[in-house]
């Protein structure tokens, strides 16, 4: 099949349309030789093997049955067992393709450059509460990866402005941070200081920024500001884009994926 590519570039993030289907990739992943993408809405009617097409892939699709829980699994488990629950994967072979699915929630591609391993996970607040990020660089660190090595992009996901939560939810995402204070509004203000939450004054509406959420957490577990990218695409502003279950209240989805890389 003959391509017709276009690209979107800014500084981080690249927009490519490739054919019927439009994908964004992280510069910084691509910097160290990583096959991915986070996809649009198009992806929805698309199942992975025929998305990866596009792609002239021979990997193997590792993907799980998404529960909003902290569970990490190693892909060739998922191989066996595609019904098998769970939100993160991790590379244990190379040339695998991990797969993940999301609307709204955060879709987290990482990366280690030394010796090739990858891994993907989907964190929306109730993934982020029970830590799925640092259960997934647990992990790595398992198979040898170090954490000051790792490099991580965060895909589009539903932006603070469009996130108007309940003080249960903020109080839940603040204890992973350390940042829970003697009341919600200490404790927001506690997260406000970082860019994470925020309250309107006038509606006493309270707002969630998942994306900064994750990136203090990937700080806490020792990675490195430089090694991380955030997408500044908005799944619910952005409908011509991405499909977005706070605006359209149905199960629609993005796939975005990632293929490891030789070990050493």
């Amino acid at each position: 099949m003959e391509n017709t590519i276009s690209r979107k570039k800014n500084n981080d993030w690249e927009l490519v349309i490739k054919d019927d289907i439009k994908y964004i990739e992280s510069k910084l992943l691509l910097k160290y030789g990583f096959k991915h993408a986070f996809f649009t809405k198009e992806s929805n009617n698309f199942k992975p093997e025929e998305i990866l097409k596009y792609f002239n892939g021979s990997s193997t699709i590792h993907k799980v049955k998404q529960v909003h829980g902290n569970k990490v699994i190693h892909a060739s488990k998922s191989l066996s067992n595609e019904n098998i629950s769970a939100d993160g994967l991790i590379s244990d072979k190379v040339n695998q393709g991990l797969w993940v699915y999301s609307a709204d929630c955060i879709p987290l591609l990482f990366a280690d450059p030394l010796n090739g391993f990858v891994a993907a996970s989907h964190a929306g607040w109730k993934g982020l509460s029970k830590n799925i990020i640092k259960e997934t660089i647990n992990e790595m660190e398992k198979l040898g990866c170090e954490r000051p090595k790792i490099v991580v992009a965060l895909g589009p996901c539903i932006s603070m402005k469009n996130y108007e939560v309940g003080e249960e939810l903020i109080t839940e995402i603040s204890k992973t941070l350390d940042l829970n204070g003697y009341s919600i509004k200490k404790t927001i203000s506690n997260m406000n200081k970082l860019g994470i939450a925020n309250i309107d004054r006038g509606s006493n509406m309270m707002y969630l920024d998942i994306r900064i959420a994750a990136y203090y957490q990937l700080i806490k577990e020792g990675l490195l500001t430089d090694r991380i990218s955030i997408s500044p695409y908005c799944t619910f502003s952005n409908y011509k884009l991405f499909n977005s279950w706070r605006r359209e209240n149905k199960k629609l989805l993005q796939w975005s994926f990632i293929i490891s890389g030789k070990y050493k």
